[in-house]
């Protein structure tokens, strides 16, 4: 009623509340991953979480299952896509949450065994150590590129979803603590959940950003393209995993549990290999109808 009665007002204190935003940079593609999970569709049973590469705003990994989030399930998707990449980021930014502590350890092992070095503005920087020196855990406020990712995802694709399911919660045709209803709704919208969020990932790598004026440090251009190739650096910054020191190092029962695991299912994690191959090495025709595909979705 009042934004009826005094909209100027409502406008004016809006304007006087709005933030500036700030200057987010790193050197270039693998510097920096933001890891994190979308929850909104975790209490009707699917639990999502993915990577964004800072640089390139590329999806790096797009996980959906019924356990995404926990700490295994987490690790074993780091894992797999450091393995089919190549490589591992310089530094991970995560959630301080229960999923982290696995994947953290890992990334912190990674760093131990590869040479961590790059070069930027004509400097050198050696990278330590010490778990801060490659990991970061912050509150959900901090992780703004993953975060701002979610928001895209669930105006363009999601939202239809949250709002179906909380229809039919609302309407009595859906009782989350009822093993029926978590098998029905698994059966009938899995697959069809998962095509429709992987199609937007898809949609999402292979859109252009617009020039933005007004900040010109925002790199502009497709996704994907800036993530594989990339015009302000000469190469990507993220150093080889070396997976097989990986492994040596943690050769005690619970490291080899783990990687045996993670390895057993690369190909078992929903297709996580399969569409880590597919934006690896897209099928050209992909590449040509990027622009078609991105004004479908994300007009």
């Amino acid at each position: 009623m009042y934004k009826i009665m005094f909209p100027n007002e409502v406008e004016l204190r809006k304007r006087m509340f709005r933030r500036k935003k700030g200057q987010f940079l790193v050197p270039g593609p693998n510097y920096q991953w933001c890891i994190d999970g979308h929850e909104k569709l975790r209490v009707y049973g699917f639990e999502i979480y993915a990577a964004i590469d800072a640089y390139s705003r590329n999806i790096i990994w797009f996980y959906l299952g019924h356990s995404a989030t926990t700490a295994l399930s987490v690790l074993k998707q780091y894992l797999a896509a450091c393995d089919a990449y190549g490589f591992r980021p310089w530094y991970l930014q995560a959630d301080r949450g229960s999923e982290t502590p696995l994947v953290a350890a890992a990334h912190w092992n990674f760093v131990l065994t590869t040479d961590g070095r790059v070069e930027w503005h004509e400097q050198v920087f050696q990278q330590g150590r010490r778990l801060k020196d490659s990991y970061k855990a912050a509150p959900s406020t901090k992780n703004v590129k993953i975060e701002s990712w979610w928001e895209r995802m669930l105006h363009v694709s999601s939202r239809q979803w949250v709002d179906y399911f909380g229809e039919l919660a609302r309407d009595g045709d859906f009782d989350g603590d009822m093993l029926e209803d978590q098998i029905a709704i698994y059966a009938v919208f899995e697959d069809i959940l998962r095509q429709e969020l992987f199609d937007f990932v898809e949609a999402w790598n292979l859109h252009r950003i617009r020039l933005q004026k007004n900040r010109p440090h925002v790199v502009h251009g497709q996704p994907w393209m800036n993530y594989h190739y990339p015009t302000r650096i000469r190469h990507a910054i993220g150093a080889s995993p070396l997976i097989a020191q990986f492994y040596t190092k943690w050769g005690d029962l619970a490291g080899s549990l783990y990687w045996r695991t993670a390895k057993r299912q690369l190909g078992a994690l929903l297709n996580i290999k399969h569409y880590l191959s597919g934006q690896i090495e897209p099928e050209k025709k992909s590449l040509e109808m990027g622009n078609q595909q991105s004004n479908h979705w994300l007009n």
